[in-house]
């Protein structure tokens, strides 16, 4: 239930909530303006109140969209980048691509007289008759000289 609770907070996060506020904006301004309220309680008001103000401001200014992104992501953003570019370096290896499929055992290269040949287009547009007769040829040929595999011995 919680799941969906964060969902739908997440779908009204662009929602207009006033003529210049969205709920994002009010979620900024209440995270930053009241621990300064709470903070500047004994101050006198003439301190207190530009306080408090600047601190709402700063709260809706983090939230505003610059470039697509609201300030307080670019930062986070930012702030990623510059970590992981100082324990990793900035060349970008596959293993940092996300969705990158890793290898177990190395590509290794196919032996020059094995049983996996290179097969050109004519070959395998060739007529029935003539791939029969190719796979006996074939067959024979792999039995003469693989007779030490355990694979290839009928």
């Amino acid at each position: 239930m919680a799941y969906r609770m964060l969902e739908e907070l997440q779908n009204r996060r662009k929602e207009k909530v006033a003529i210049f506020l969205t709920f994002e904006n009010i979620v900024g301004l209440i995270i930053v303006f009241f621990p300064v309220f709470l903070a500047t309680s004994a101050f006198p008001l003439l301190i207190r109140g530009p306080l408090c103000i600047g601190a709402a401001i700063l709260g809706v200014t983090a939230t505003l969209d610059v470039h697509g992104l609201p300030v307080y992501e670019q930062l986070l953003w930012r702030t990623r980048g510059f970590l992981r570019v100082r324990t990793q370096g900035q060349v970008i290896t596959p293993d940092h691509l996300t969705g990158a499929v890793m290898l177990d055992a190395p590509d290794r290269p196919l032996p020059l007289g094995g049983p996996i040949q290179a097969v050109e287009r004519a070959q395998v547009l060739a007529e029935p008759a003539q791939l029969v007769v190719r796979s006996q040829r074939m067959q024979k040929h792999h039995m003469r000289e693989g007779a030490n595999h355990a694979d290839l011995q009928a």
